[in-house]
């Protein structure tokens, strides 16, 4: 039965994490309206639920939108791949004291 306890969580918050820091910075990484367009339609046209439409197949903004987007992504995996990858690293290590 829930009894409004507090749950301890086997490790650091995922807050130590976020690039925001903490939720009283969350208006500064907030992603405008217009961005906020332009990622879904990125994440619509990338999983195939829909097709670009062709008058905007030429669109240089609308390319570097996407080019910025899929760099942002890759930049994110990657980042926590390393953090990942230093956890392991340091896991191993204390583990081989």
């Amino acid at each position: 039965m829930d009894d409004g306890s507090l749950i301890p969580r086997p490790g650091p918050s995922p807050c130590d994490r976020c690039p925001k820091g903490s939720p009283a910075n969350d208006s500064l990484y907030r992603l405008s309206y217009k961005n906020l367009k332009a990622l879904h339609l990125h994440r619509r046209i990338k999983s195939g639920v829909m097709k670009l439409p062709p008058h905007l197949e030429d669109c240089p903004v609308l390319a570097d939108n996407f080019a910025i987007i899929d760099e942002t992504i890759a930049d994110a995996k990657q980042s926590a791949s390393n953090r990942e990858v230093a956890s392991l690293i340091a896991l191993n290590l204390i583990r081989s004291r």
